[in-house]
């Protein structure tokens, strides 16, 4: 049974989210056929494989209680968009809620609200202020902690724009570079 309120330590937050999406994934094999963690400090916190080989790059959160939208940092959402646009990477913002939790596919989610001066208080007490974009969470998919679907929105196909020059992003993920991790 997992508790209503995640621990407080950063890096039991990461795990946390490693735990949950592996529990999640237990439903979605076809989906996450193989999920690899990255190493700290990456912008991303795991790669992962579907069954035909497509790469999902994996934004993870784990948070004590939702607001009206699903904050992200504004330079992780364009650099987890900017994956898909050069690498054909397919972003994933996922955020774990103590009862359920949300999927954003980057890619869909072209509309965030902006939320300037936001407040960000860190467990260990430090506070800082700063820009935040909100996803809107009628545009997630909503799954409980078992990975059932409770909602899928609608998808639209090719809302980014292609990009001719794919030498930006250096090199691309295979299925080689997963196994290495």
């Amino acid at each position: 049974m997992i508790s209503k309120k995640f621990t407080s330590n950063f890096s039991d937050y990461e795990a946390k989210g490693i735990e949950l999406l592996k529990r999640v994934a237990e439903k979605h094999k076809k989906t996450f056929a193989v999920i690899k963690p990255t190493e700290y400090g990456c912008f991303f916190d795991a790669l992962a494989m579907n069954h035909t080989g497509g790469t999902y790059a994996l934004e993870l959160k784990t948070r004590d209680y939702k607001s009206e939208d699903c904050y992200i940092e504004i330079i992780k959402y364009e650099r987890l968009r900017d994956l898909w646009r050069f690498s054909k990477i397919l972003p994933l913002y996922i955020v774990f809620y103590p009862e359920d939790c949300y999927m954003w596919v980057l890619t869909q989610a072209n509309n965030p609200t902006f939320h300037p001066n936001v407040i960000v208080r860190q467990k260990d007490g430090y506070a800082y202020e700063t820009d935040r974009f909100g996803l809107d969470f009628n545009e997630a998919i909503h799954m409980d902690l078992d990975g059932n679907v409770l909602y899928v929105p609608q998808i639209k196909i090719g809302t980014i724009p292609e990009y001719k020059d794919p030498s930006v992003m250096e090199g691309k993920i295979t299925r080689q570079t997963i196994e290495k991790l």
